[in-house]
């Protein structure tokens, strides 16, 4: 699901500053704030980008594609910005960390869109599903961010829902093996990449204020893909570039790496990596949504349990 990548409008709810790392938060109230809301948009946003992703893919190579959209959602940020007067500078005591975490993007991005290229859709979403998990598993492994159990119930919980959506979508076309194997591999890479991002993410989001932070990383991941993409670049069919191919890169690099990564690097910020990975649990559900209604996929009881399933353990996590 192509970058994580994120507005400064969005409320704050964090239990953040509740607890010292290693330590289990405390029992929270349930309820719905504006950055839920905001983080429900953006997985409706990387649930249909899904698609145009896959489409795209088709026409472009995958470096190509992805400097093209990184470098039009820099762009227009910081068109945007400079508008509404934000500042996009940064103290130098940032740039270092910011950096870093622009090359694990880079890197998801190519893992994620070479995966994608090389295994079934099925098998993709599948294993890019994992990430909640293994962002659970290696904060336990550094002993930081532990989420209480009623909250880990809620992650496995969802994950078993969004597997039953998977798997009842994608009957028959589940294939791991050898035509599949570079593909899935590059996937698992993909979703270790994007967990150890999350987790990479959080202090220096918490440092810096998101919008020049944001702004930043979106133009030096756009950098590093760049630079991959020159070869592809130079020999490359400029009359692919169809309406249609144009519009999904407008899709892609405005709303989903632009305003997605506003919204989420927020999430981050203030909710902490688990709880706010969690909801990527959302997308399967979307990309499901969006084929019944636009693709004519068949609306199945399967479909119904693994949402209520995904839903109940997203209220299980920001509960406790």
């Amino acid at each position: 699901m192509g970058i994580k990548t994120q507005t400064d409008t969005t409320s704050a709810v964090s239990p953040v500053a509740a607890g010292q790392a290693g330590a289990a938060k405390p029992a929270l109230p349930f309820r719905v704030t504006r950055l839920d809301v905001a983080l429900v948009l953006v997985m409706v946003i990387w649930g249909a980008n899904f698609v145009v992703l896959k489409t795209a893919l088709e026409a472009l190579p995958p470096f190509v594609f992805n400097a093209l959209r990184y470098c039009l959602a820099s762009a227009v940020l910081g068109v945007v910005f400079k508008a509404n007067g934000a500042t996009l500078r940064l103290p130098r005591a940032h740039w270092l960390p910011l950096i870093g975490i622009s090359v694990l993007n880079a890197l998801f991005q190519i893992f994620f869109t070479y995966g994608l290229r090389g295994t079934t859709v099925a098998n993709n979403a599948l294993i890019i599903t994992s990430v909640p998990v293994w962002v659970v598993i290696f904060n336990a492994i550094r002993s930081q961010e532990r989420l209480s159990r009623p909250a880990l119930t809620g992650v496995f919980l969802a994950l078993a829902g969004v597997i039953i959506v998977v798997v009842s979508r994608y009957a028959g076309q589940l294939s791991f093996g050898a035509a599949t194997l570079l593909g899935d591999g590059l996937s698992l890479l993909a979703s270790w990449t994007w967990a150890i991002n999350l987790l990479a993410s959080r202090q220096p989001l918490q440092r810096a204020p998101i919008l020049p932070a944001t702004f930043w990383l979106t133009v030096w991941t756009a950098f590093w893909l760049s630079l991959l993409a020159v070869p592809d670049l130079l020999r490359m069919d400029w009359s692919t570039l169809t309406p249609r191919l144009l519009l999904a890169m407008c899709y892609s690099g405005i709303l989903s790496t632009g305003l997605g990564s506003i919204i989420f690097n927020q999430g981050i910020k203030t909710l902490g990596t688990a709880r706010t990975a969690v909801y990527t649990y959302l997308e399967p559900l979307v990309a499901a949504a969006t084929a019944i209604l636009f693709l004519g996929e068949p609306f199945t009881a399967a479909l119904v349990i693994g949402a209520v399933m995904v839903i109940l353990g997203l209220i299980l996590v920001k509960k406790v």
